[in-house]
């Protein structure tokens, strides 16, 4: 496991009261890996440092660590200036964070989850299946093409793949819709999407239609996928 010096006290006291062994530490990226192969047998768990002060950095240590010795799961911690890198490894292979200053009822919750989930499941990373918030967001729409009318709606839910669009307009299947997703503390992102289903509720006299995102620009959608794991971890 690899952290900056002055965590590395606080780490260990919480793992010394859980049901978790600690086999080693690290201060940097290439020293994590040589202590690992060095190991009789791989861990189960590494967390790693996002930011460190020399050497290989917590991404370029979960790349490293996924070529090299598959089966191994990662956890990143990190701290809310490192926010942005953290997609980044998460992208890599990890399939956890734990964020710093460490809280143990925090790093013991997320330590058991990863220990309970299957090495084969973590392989493809945490964007192998991007997570669904159900959670309102106004957002505006109008179909693709000039001059087209801008139409209010809200999502029931969202992904960083596309939406549960709820509006009080028929929507088509098939139709495609220039859509701006008002994310609170994010900003207004501008997504292209095409209506995949559409149910009508004629008692509220209100359609839900679910939309795939067919245009989003990456650095939208990792603020996104920002806000809503921060968003799902408070459900």
């Amino acid at each position: 496991m690899e952290f900056r010096e002055k965590h590395i006290k606080q780490f260990e006291a919480i793992i010394d009261e859980s049901p978790f062994t600690l086999v080693g530490t690290a201060s940097e990226g290439e020293e994590t890996v040589r202590k690992i192969k060095a190991l009789k047998e791989l861990p189960e768990l590494v967390v790693i440092t996002l930011m460190v002060d020399h050497g290989l950095d917590g991404v370029g240590t979960v790349k490293k660590i996924r070529q090299e010795m598959l089966g191994v799961k990662m956890i990143l911690s990190y701290t809310i200036d490192s926010r942005m890198r953290l997609v980044e490894g998460l992208k890599a292979g990890a399939i956890e964070r734990i964020k710093k200053p460490f809280d143990n009822n925090d790093v013991i919750k997320r330590l058991t989850k990863v220990h309970l989930t299957k090495s084969t499941d973590a392989q493809g990373g945490f964007f192998r299946n991007s997570i669904r918030l159900a959670k309102p967001l106004p957002i505006t729409f109008a179909k693709a093409g000039l001059f087209a009318k801008k139409h209010d709606g809200r999502t029931l839910d969202i992904s960083t793949e596309g939406c549960r669009l709820q509006a009080t307009i028929p929507l088509k299947r098939g139709t495609e819709y220039k859509i701006t997703l008002d994310v609170p503390n994010q900003g207004k992102f501008k997504v292209h999407g095409k209506i995949k289903s559409v149910t009508h509720d004629k008692i509220h006299s209100t359609y839900e239609a679910g939309v795939e995102f067919t245009q989003i620009n990456e650095k939208d959608k990792e603020k996104l996928n920002l806000y809503i794991m921060d968003e799902a971890e408070r459900v």
